[in-house]
Parts: C-alpha cells; structure tokens; sequence
C-alpha cells in the first residue's frame, strides 16, 4: 500500500525517465508508489558542429517495497541539436520488457533542470 497522498507519490516512464514508457506509467502498483529509482547511461557522437546522436539505456521504476522493485528497462536513439537557448532532442525508444511495445517518441527542448 502507498503511504503518501496520490499526489506526492512516486511515478516512473517518459522523457526524464525511463524513456520507452508513457509519461508516468510506471510504477509496481499502477497508481505511484513510495519509492523511486531510475538509471540511464547515454553515449552521444558529435556529428557536426551543433549537431549530436546519441544510445541510451534506462533502468528503473516506482516501488514500494525494496525487496520487489520490479525495474523497468528501455533504449534507443536520439539526436541532438545545440541552439542559443539549449539542447533540443528527439529520442526514439523502446520499452524492453513489454513484448510487441510500440517505440516511444520524446521532444525535448531546454535543459532539465531536475
């Protein structure tokens, strides 16, 4: 059961976190959970002057028992655009652990700031 008010409980899945899930539809209970963890290693190429590509793996999920975290994993591509006002990316990813998952697209514009 989670603890905290469905407002200030925890969610995984989307473009800040485990990309190849929906915004905020991971967690192990369906409705947010206590805990949250999340992991991602990026590899980006610079390909031109402003331009960049980019592999990425995410891990991760909301839980809320440490003993059945139920982690979560995506990956995929990107590229990457440097303008004046920040990093514009477009990812493409695919979640791993759910057979037949349609690929997920994320636009991300500015740097994340959390």
């Amino acid at each position: 059961m989670t603890e905290l008010p469905y407002r200030y409980s925890f969610r995984a899945g989307g473009s800040q976190s485990v990309r190849g899930y929906g915004y905020n539809d991971l967690s192990t209970n369906g409705i947010g959970s206590n805990h949250l963890l999340t992991g991602s290693a990026e590899l980006e190429f610079l390909a031109l002057e402003q331009w960049s590509v980019a592999a990425f793996f995410d891990i991760g999920n909301a839980f809320n028992h440490w003993s059945d975290p139920r982690l979560k994993r995506g990956a995929g591509v990107g590229i990457r655009w440097y303008s004046m006002l920040g990093a514009v990316r477009l990812d493409a990813a695919q979640g791993l652990d759910i057979p037949g998952k349609p690929w997920e697209i994320y636009l991300t514009i500015g740097t994340p700031l959390l």
